[in-house]
């Protein structure tokens, strides 16, 4: 049945078709040349025979469709990768999660200390807010006499914890009396660099902040809990948190 419609290119009438057979209107052609030849080869005139079946019809069209194809190479312009410059490389580094992690390189206060993820490993000097608390001449923020009086003093974020303690009701005693007095000084800086920020709103605190903090309320097996958002902590200890 195909090809008593696939000879029409052949014949040499349809030459010039021949030549055109890549053009959109290609197929409307060759459904009227095959209407009028199942016409003229009919016994007697019906509508049914004045033109091509469904299968005819769309076999005409995806014959037609594959060639008015391009045949050309898939890529006539093969794209080709610029060479990478500084600023790209830099870019790449800093969005690499462990480029970071296990050195100090990105620390330029001096002061930092090596942390476990890379949203820690953070210098005093790369945030607006805590690079306006370094003084004038200083190198970190470790240097100002807010964050020492306020933060490091023990006997102030004794006090503030007391007051706190009401809710947790832990004392001096307790053995994480030194992880609450952590605790207690890490919100005095958030406050002291972000101001009021809102329950459940956390900043990630400067290496160099953390390790002094550190040093002054000390953990006796060296165990500390790396920064976390509000929403990855337990139930429990959200309840028993300052």
């Amino acid at each position: 049945m195909f090809n008593k419609f696939v000879f029409y290119l052949k014949e040499p009438h349809t030459a010039n078709i021949k030549k055109k057979i890549c053009r959109p209107h290609f197929s409307r052609l060759l459904l009227r040349m095959a209407a009028k030849r199942t016409h003229s080869d009919s016994a007697g005139p019906s509508d049914h025979a004045e033109r091509p079946s469904r299968r005819e019809q769309l076999f005409i069209e995806m014959q037609a469709r594959a060639c008015s194809q391009n045949h050309g190479p898939s890529f006539p312009f093969n794209p080709r990768r610029a060479p990478r410059t500084t600023a790209t490389q830099n870019r790449i580094a800093e969005n690499d999660p462990l480029i970071r992690v296990g050195n100090t390189n990105w620390c330029t206060c001096k002061n930092c200390i090596v942390m476990p993820t890379k949203m820690e490993s953070i210098c005093c000097r790369e945030n607006r807010n805590t690079l306006s608390l370094i003084p004038e001449g200083g190198q970190c923020v470790t240097e100002n006499r807010d964050f020492t009086s306020r933060c490091l003093k023990k006997s102030e974020i004794d006090f503030i914890f007391r007051v706190l303690g009401t809710v947790t009701r832990s004392h001096t005693n307790d053995p994480e009396y030194n992880r609450n007095l952590r605790k207690t000084a890490y919100r005095c800086f958030t406050v002291l660099a972000h101001g009021y920020l809102g329950a459940g709103i956390r900043r990630p605190i400067p290496a160099c902040a953390v390790n002094a903090i550190r040093q002054t309320y000390p953990d006796p097996d060296g165990l500390y809990v790396g920064f976390k958002f509000a929403e990855d902590y337990d139930a429990s200890d959200m309840a028993l948190s300052l």
